[in-house]
């Protein structure tokens, strides 16, 4: 069935701005030769409660089931059995329509292969799907100039043997132990900040879904409207959601796909990879190689993992009392002058940054402080003034996971400057 989208909606996913994030009930629809359907959550949690629980369980949540059941056995053994579970399940028609589109990223709760069958299967896909299944396996390198990152946030069926790290059941954990996930759930907010993300196959209440929105709520409404997408959505919960700057959409996933493949132009569909692969960055002007322009994957990396700072960096759209109530807000409180100033923004300025020429091999300088003493801010600050005062080519990530030797060394290539290294969030 075809609905009318919302104007904006459309826009973000034409011109490449959209990434989406797939909930279990968004893979409902796959099935294996044999006619069955793939379980949603809560089936799958019924039938490892069968397997390793016994009768008693068929009302706990679908992580109060995996954690006894590990308990139970091994995390091991519960692991293989989700992967016997989810293996084999070809895509429906319509997951063949999600490698039609540009998308910013895509990202799931999911263990299932769904989605790398359905880009296998998609002759006339435009991106390239590159699963990051965990920190470290090399995926944001191997994106080139037509890949798409698939963040797994949960695991993936293909690394059950592996418990370090291991399939989580839900994403607090990630929250709250970080282990070997930190990086991808980095990822995450850095897109939720800047990019429209679509939530597909969550339930209202899906405490996934909860936790995820409370987490981008921490960095304030600056970013742009997110969507959430379910059929039999009351007014309620359309309120909810909307003070929550996400809005809904009430109709299947299936029904989503159809509608923006009949309201999107399929003419204009690659050309939303253009920005990325094809104009130069605030970068070009530093570049001294004669005759040089950065790569496809050096244009994908600083597009969408690395920040090159400089007077374009954007700041949120926001008003100075969101930030003295602790929100980050980006660059909207340094290009604002609304912060203080530090002592060892100074410091590290003259003796780091101004007093460079003698500089022949790293140096590395960490900041240290409580949490809340305004670290981020400071480096915010501190990366501005070198950029835009000092016009030093300054780069700035979010954390320590998005670092990419390739792409480093090809910067040091193209350009005689000295390169500073912004890092927020090192542990």
């Amino acid at each position: 069935m075809t609905i009318e989208l919302d104007a904006g909606l459309v826009d973000r996913v034409a011109t490449g701005k959209a990434v989406l994030f797939l909930g279990a009930g968004a893979s409902i629809g796959a099935k294996r030769t044999d006619g069955s359907g793939i379980p949603d959550a809560g089936e799958l949690g019924r039938r490892i409660a069968t397997k390793f629980l016994g009768p008693g369980y068929d009302n706990a949540d679908f992580k109060t089931i995996c954690d006894f059941a590990a308990s139970a056995r091994s995390g091991r053994e519960v692991q293989e059995f989700i992967h016997d579970q989810l293996e084999k399940f070809a895509p429906a028609p319509f997951h063949l329509l999600i490698p039609k589109f540009a998308w910013s990223g895509l990202a799931t709760t999911n263990y299932d292969l769904v989605l790398e069958d359905a880009y296998e299967a998609a002759a006339n896909r435009i991106q390239e799907l590159i699963p990051n299944c965990k920190d470290g396996d090399g995926a944001p390198e191997r994106l080139g100039s037509k890949g798409v990152l698939y963040v797994k946030l949960h695991g993936c069926i293909t690394h059950y043997q592996e418990v370090h790290p291991p399939m989580i059941a839900s994403t607090e954990q990630i929250i709250h132990h970080r282990e070997g996930r930190a990086g991808q759930f980095a990822q995450f907010l850095e897109w939720a900040r800047t990019r429209t993300i679509i939530f597909a196959g969550y339930g209202l209440g899906d405490f996934n879904l909860r936790v995820l929105i409370d987490e981008m709520r921490k960095d304030g409404d600056g970013h742009p409207w997110h969507y959430i997408v379910r059929p039999n959505i009351k007014e309620v919960e359309s309120d909810y959601w909307r003070q929550r700057r996400a809005r809904t959409i009430s109709a299947t996933f299936e029904d989503l796909l159809i509608s923006l493949d009949a309201q999107v132009k399929s003419t204009g569909r690659q050309l939303a990879l253009h920005p990325v692969t094809f104009a130069g960055t605030s970068f070009t002007r530093f570049i001294s190689k004669a005759g040089a322009s950065e790569s496809s994957m050096l244009l994908r990396y600083l597009a969408s993992e690395c920040e090159h700072v400089s007077k374009h960096s954007e700041g949120a759209l926001a008003t100075p009392a969101k930030f003295y109530r602790g929100f980050d807000l980006g660059w909207y409180p340094i290009t604002n002058d609304l912060d203080v100033q530090r002592r060892a923004t100074q410091i590290l300025m003259d003796e780091r940054i101004v007093a460079n020429q003698g500089i022949v091999k790293p140096q590395f300088v960490i900041l240290k402080g409580h949490a809340g003493s305004g670290k981020s801010v400071t480096l915010r600050r501190l990366a501005w003034d070198a950029a835009v005062k000092g016009d030093c080519l300054v780069f700035r990530l979010e954390s320590p996971a998005g670092l990419s030797k390739d792409a480093f060394d090809e910067i040091f290539q193209l350009t005689k400057q000295t390169v500073f290294l912004v890092v927020d969030n090192v542990t």
